[in-house]
């Protein structure tokens, strides 16, 4: 089993482990886009704290202060469509949130990869 768990303040989902690279890739170029249209590294920044506090609040209030849940409890509450968004803007946030050193990777922020041969 390969796994690739993105998390903040403890609260994590999981993504496809096999588009770590490509989706690391992609959501850090937000960063430089963002500089291209006149956003600056420290609105980045804010902006970036504030989408992590209210996303893992939602997240929180979603499994309902579970400490177990997967990804499908989360999914059968809001359909699949949205819980792509929720994926997408999960994650930009988290590996963004490192590379502007908002969160540090540590025991509860960041993403882990986990491989079992």
């Amino acid at each position: 089993m390969n796994a690739w768990v993105i998390f903040y303040k403890g609260t994590f989902l999981q993504f496809p482990y096999e588009h770590k690279i490509e989706l690391i890739a992609l959501w850090e170029s937000t960063i430089v886009k963002g500089l291209r249209c006149g956003i600056s590294i420290e609105q980045q920044k804010k902006d970036c704290k504030e989408d992590l506090d209210e996303l893992e609040e939602w997240i929180v209030g979603m499994v309902g202060g579970k400490e177990k849940y997967d990804n499908d409890d989360i999914e059968k509450k809001i359909g699949k469509k949205d819980f792509k968004l929720l994926l997408n803007k999960w994650g930009l946030n988290v590996v963004c949130g490192l590379k502007l050193k908002v969160i540090n990777n540590d025991n509860t922020n960041g993403h882990l990869f986990i491989s079992e041969k």
